[in-house]
């Protein structure tokens, strides 16, 4: 709302996508697959962050605190905490 960039907002000459927020990975696990306690779960390239909504719950001068809450295909891949927190913390970039 001031007219400050916080966050980069994507553009082709770098890179098509965005992504603020890689949770639970950042990168691929091999064969896409984790074990835990010896049941397999599939999780696909940067986790699931990157394409969930984030709520802003917090937002200071410089940082911003954004919440995911776990919704039941997040809670299927054992990520069973009601939300995850992740937040972002850094200059001012002038336009």
């Amino acid at each position: 709302a001031d007219g400050v960039e916080y966050m980069w907002q994507g553009g082709g000459e770098f890179w098509e996508g965005t992504a603020p927020n890689l949770f639970p990975i950042v990168g691929r696990l091999n064969d896409q697959t984790y074990t835990i306690g010896g049941e397999k779960y599939t999780l696909g390239c940067h986790g699931f962050g990157w394409v969930s909504e984030f709520d802003l719950v917090e937002n200071t001068e410089n940082s911003a605190i954004f919440e995911l809450k776990a919704s039941e295909e997040i809670k299927k891949l054992r990520f069973n905490k009601r939300h995850c927190k992740s937040r972002i913390q850094g200059r001012k970039r002038r336009r």
